[in-house]
Formats: C-alpha cells, sequence, structure tokens
C-alpha cells in the first residue's frame, strides 16, 4: 500500500502541473479573449491550480516519490527485494532501444520505452 502511495503521490503532482500549464497555454492561444470573464479560463485556471496543493503540495509530493526511488534504486544495486512497482530497475533491459526500428504501440512497446528511459536516467 506504501508504494502506491508513493507513485500516486509522484503522479498527482505531475498531473495537476500540467493540467495547470494546458489550461494557461490555451488561455494564450485564445488572445484577449483567453483573459476575459466570458471565456471562463480564469475560473478553470483557479480550479486546476488549487490542485497543486489540495492534499498536499506538489514539491513535497514528487519529494516523496523521489525518496522511494532512491531507496528503490539503492536496494536494486544492493540486490535486495523490490516492489512490484519497481522490480522492473532488477531486470536487465536491452541495449538499444527498438522503438525506433520496430514500434510497438501497445501496452508492452511502452512498458519497454519507460524502462529504458528510466534506466538511463
Amino acid at each position: 500500500m506504501a508504494e502506491l502511495h508513493y507513485i500516486t503521490s509522484g503522479l498527482k503532482a505531475v498531473v495537476t502541473h500540467l493540467v495547470g500549464q494546458g489550461i494557461e497555454q490555451a488561455r494564450m492561444s485564445c488572445g484577449g479573449h483567453g483573459y476575459s470573464k466570458a471565456s471562463n479560463m480564469s475560473e478553470l485556471y483557479g480550479v486546476a491550480i488549487g490542485g497543486a496543493t489540495y492534499e498536499g503540495e506538489n514539491m513535497v509530493m514528487l519529494q516523496q516519490l523521489a525518496r522511494y526511488l532512491m531507496k528503490s534504486a539503492e536496494a536494486a544495486k544492493n540486490g535486495r527485494a523490490l516492489g512490484k512497482l519497481v522490480d522492473y530497475l532488477l531486470r536487465p533491459s536491452e541495449k538499444h532501444s527498438t522503438i525506433d526500428r520496430q514500434p510497438d504501440y501497445g501496452y508492452t512497446g511502452h512498458l519497454k520505452a519507460f524502462d529504458k528511459a528510466a534506466k538511463l536516467q
């Protein structure tokens, strides 16, 4: 259950940040009309940005996830067991990503791409 908390904490922080950015970009794309009360963009933005603070401020949420990931990486390095959400750190991955040579747009293709990207960090 703790593992799920850490992952959803990070997800909440990233999603609320991206939603706020998306609304702001849409507002700017509307030109002066985006600032108009009739566009309702300011109301949308206010509600979305509030999500960055509800149930925990985004920086704190990201720090919780980062701490969990660092502990998991250390455990993987020392050969200790990992939770199911991060056990991919123990599995060997392909030397080079195949996403550009053999695109797989299904679930497993995405997992392989995320696996490769995570291990490059």
